[in-house]
């Protein structure tokens, strides 16, 4: 039940949201394969392009079983780009560096699939994604569950650890914090007011006083 709830909560989220991890962390993740390393180029592909480096990571692990296969050996291709099933490793673009195949496929799924108006966009999901990028129709699904293997930072909310989705920042001198960790220190649960774009916890912290709208900036 936990694996189908991490698998659909990522196959619907937005991929062009910050990741919330680290490139220490990837580092930490893909320690010890051939894609060792190469969690600073995925977090200059999320800052550069604004797209999620958990899902690039997870992505190219798919695609590359962990750069192991012959078109990332071979062609320095992590993401199987341009290997049509004919001929996979005769078609698949050769890239000079793993870096350098991250910096082009980012652009290029961003460009064509995650922004309104690209030829190939649904929406800016796995789910979206998928009904153009692979004939595997479970393309989506397992990249999620990829995902949700990803560590990512976390923090602590009475007494137990809780993932965030993004990073703590400093704005305007104010600590912002994702509203998850607020309801999970306040045992309470999160809404989402599509029509009216807010976000709503129902239940308030104990002696705290809540505001008239939890508005959050879309």
């Amino acid at each position: 039940m936990a694996t189908a709830i991490a698998t659909d909560r990522f196959l619907d989220l937005d991929l062009r949201l910050p990741s919330g991890v680290t490139a220490a962390l990837l580092d930490r993740h893909l320690g010890g394969t051939p894609m060792a390393g190469l969690g600073a180029a995925f977090m200059n592909a999320e800052e550069k392009y604004r797209v999620s480096a958990r899902y690039l990571c997870a992505h190219a692990i798919l695609e590359s079983g962990w750069g192991r296969n012959a078109i990332a050996q071979k062609k320095r291709n992590l993401f199987g780009f341009q290997a049509y099933d004919a001929s996979p490793l005769a078609s698949a673009r050769a890239f000079v560096s793993f870096a350098e195949c991250i910096d082009y496929v980012t652009r290029y799924v961003v460009r064509e699939y995650l922004t309104p108006g690209g030829r190939y966009f649904v929406t800016p999901t796995l789910r979206g994604m998928n009904r153009h990028y692979a004939t595997d129709p479970a393309w989506g699904a397992k990249i999620a569950r990829l995902m949700a293997a990803v560590p990512v930072i976390s923090a602590m909310a009475r007494d137990k650890l809780v993932p965030l989705d993004a990073p703590p920042a400093f704005v305007g001198g104010r600590l912002m914090v994702p509203v998850d960790l607020v309801a999970a220190a306040c045992a309470a649960r999160v809404e989402w007011d599509e029509a009216a774009g807010v976000v709503r916890i129902p239940a308030p912290c104990r002696g705290a006083t809540p505001s008239p709208r939890g508005t959050v900036p879309r």
